[in-house]
């Protein structure tokens, strides 16, 4: 199962997808204008749905996108030139399922772009200091809905983020398919404290596991809990290294304060930072309370963001 959700099924849909229609659309020798309305409206809205929602660092590089679009564009271009004016094309039982089937997904794309578009409607924001410094940082989940953000359903973690960093090509790793912690970008990175607060309960404890191998007991990992000076808002941190934490229970931070590192404890596939702001907590801060969106220097992140931090920030 492992294999094909983190091998076959990204080939499928950022390579092999995405081929079939630049390729259907390229040698498109259609007469009819209607008909190529329809392919290259499906074509179009995938492609830039995958553009929007798509985990790029993960599979493909993140400025593999770009590139992807670029080719659209070009072979839209293309193939319109292709095509005659006669915008209707025979009426058949065939023909009529193409239409369905095709205006089906098409509404179907539309609606999750609508979503992305839409993904960050928020407000009284809690503003926080980026916890990183130095990299270039990307956001695998935020927003506020669950096309962008798959916490979302969760109460307490309905605005968490989840930060990876990447390389120079994009990647949030040094290999294709890294088998070794150290091979990711984000592992062992330094954590910094977002706010001025009080350390309220951590965790130390949860190994470091290998990728892709997840402890559903755990599923914060090990974390840090800080409750917000002059709030009632507690800032949560989860899937940290083992051993790194700097801080106990009770300690006084400050913003910018290193804290811990980055690890992959807890229910995580692999390296990367968990922060969520929680109101009205009744001692899960996991799971309950009221979630509060979050912004690091009046940005409110949502998925395919990027961060860019050097130095003190």
């Amino acid at each position: 199962m492992h294999v094909l959700l983190y091998r076959v099924l990204p080939f499928l849909l950022y390579v092999a997808l995405p081929c079939f229609f630049l390729i259907q659309m390229w040698f498109n020798h259609t007469t009819s204008l209607g008909k190529w309305i329809l392919q290259a409206a499906l074509a179009g809205l995938y492609i830039f749905d995958l553009f929007l929602i798509g985990l790029w660092p993960i599979y493909c590089g993140y400025f593999v996108r770009y590139f992807l679009m670029l080719l659209l564009v070009i072979v839209l271009i293309k193939s319109s030139f292709n095509i005659e004016k006669d915008f209707f094309y025979k009426l058949s039982l065939k023909s009529i399922l193409f239409s369905f089937v095709y205006l089906s997904l098409i509404c179907f794309f539309s609606y999750r772009i609508f979503l992305n578009l839409n993904g960050s409607n928020y407000s009284n924001p809690v503003e926080l200091s980026f916890p990183l410094k130095d990299g270039n940082f990307y956001m695998a989940h935020g927003g506020t809905n669950e096309a962008v953000n798959h916490h979302y359903s969760v109460p307490a973690q309905k605005y968490a983020i989840d930060i990876l960093r990447i390389n120079a090509l994009g990647l949030r790793a040094n290999k294709w398919y890294p088998k070794d912690l150290n091979d990711f970008c984000f592992f062992g990175s330094t954590i910094y404290s977002p706010c001025d607060g009080t350390i309220v309960e951590l965790l130390d404890q949860c190994e470091d596991l290998e990728p892709m191998i997840m402890d559903v007991k755990n599923p914060a990992g090990n974390y840090l809990a800080i409750h917000k000076s002059e709030s009632e808002i507690i800032i949560f941190l989860a899937h940290l290294m083992k051993g790194s934490l700097l801080v106990k229970k009770g300690d006084m931070v400050k913003k910018g304060q290193p804290i811990g590192r980055v690890g992959n404890s807890g229910h995580t596939s692999e390296p990367h930072l968990h922060i969520h702001a929680v109101l009205n907590h009744t001692g899960d801060l996991l799971f309950k309370g009221e979630g509060v969106p979050i912004t690091f220097d009046q940005r409110f992140f949502v998925r395919n963001d990027l961060a860019r931090f050097h130095g003190c920030n």
